[in-house]
């Protein structure tokens, strides 16, 4: 864990310019969603960052979502993107389950099966298919 954050608030893009950073030295970053003053998500896992010694880089892009299989479950770690509904399917395309979301939170539903299958997150706008093996 980081011993000092620095909160960003206000972003409206995926992406977040950090400058004067020390070179060489290891960062930490996380992400959570704000929908609105009353539905604020939890922190998306930690993840981390070498300064490369320039005088600006770009940190870690939070791209939509990262989605983790362990202990039977999917986890759907969201960037802040209104998700309608996270669904797995088989290799073969055949529905195994879904879950109704309807929220910008991260998201850990029991996937049931054992292993590999294709995460289906829908949002309003678009889908996102991710490949995982559910162990």
């Amino acid at each position: 864990d980081a011993t000092s954050w620095t909160d960003i608030e206000g972003l409206e893009t995926n992406e977040y310019t950090l400058y004067e950073l020390e070179a060489g030295a290891a960062y930490v970053w996380r992400v959570r969603a704000y929908c609105d003053m009353d539905r604020v998500s939890e922190y998306a896992s930690q993840e981390t960052f070498n300064a490369n010694g320039k005088s600006a880089i770009s940190a870690a892009t939070a791209d939509r979502f990262t989605v983790a299989a362990t202990n039977g479950a999917v986890t759907v770690y969201n960037s802040g993107v209104f998700v309608e509904s996270v669904a797995w399917v088989d290799m073969q395309g055949r529905v195994l389950g879904s879950y109704e979301v309807n929220a910008c939170d991260n998201i850990t539903v029991p996937a049931n099966m054992n292993g590999v299958a294709l995460v289906v997150v829908k949002t309003l706008n678009n889908q996102f298919v991710y490949k995982v093996n559910v162990k």
